[in-house]
């Protein structure tokens, strides 16, 4: 599997046409193996992908030691300015694999329509709260709403403060779901 598109995670920008990782308007130069590694990673974000498919896919060209592996991912979490104790970005399963756990957003990120948001002012005549959300129509999320529309049971964690609108959240991406049937 390849990154076919422009992906944005925090403050960087991957993108697959021009081989670069951009900090705002600053390329950030990476080898072109930690490139690849680290489009599979984005690619596949939120998975663990073991060691065993990392060197399979990314080095497929080269029999190579878990060590170019570790190398690679020092290089890109340097670039990244990521910490393996408090990774942001690339997340160590001891002894299996690496996951991508920022938040993601492509080319084709769309705004969920919010206009089922109660209201929670109070009034009675005011019009619903409208708050922008961003959804994701990545192709590998698509399986995720298959299976909730199976009834097949997921978790999904949404923690914040008080306040910052973690219900508002969870009812502006139910509606995509159930919308899929």
């Amino acid at each position: 599997m390849k990154l076919e598109q422009e992906v944005r995670f925090d403050r960087f920008r991957l993108d697959p046409v021009s081989g670069k990782l951009w900090l705002g308007s600053e390329p950030i130069a990476l080898t072109p193996k930690a490139f690849a590694l680290l489009s599979y990673l984005v690619h596949e974000a939120g998975r663990l992908v073991t060691k065993e498919e990392l060197l399979r896919t990314v080095w497929s060209d080269a029999l190579v030691s878990d060590a170019a592996l570790v190398v690679c991912i020092g290089e890109i979490r340097k670039a990244l300015q990521d910490r393996p104790r408090e990774p942001h970005f690339i997340e160590t399963v001891h002894r299996r694999g690496y996951r991508f756990i920022a938040g993601i957003e492509t080319a084709e990120a769309s705004l969920a329509d919010t206009s089922s948001l109660a209201d929670t002012s109070g009034s009675t005549d005011a019009a619903p709260a409208r708050q922008p959300f961003l959804r994701s129509d990545k192709p590998s999320h698509r399986p995720k709403r298959q299976r909730s529309r199976r009834g097949e049971r997921q978790v999904v964690f949404v923690t914040g403060e008080v306040g910052v609108g973690e219900t508002a959240l969870v009812h502006a991406l139910m509606p995509p779901v159930a919308a899929d049937e």
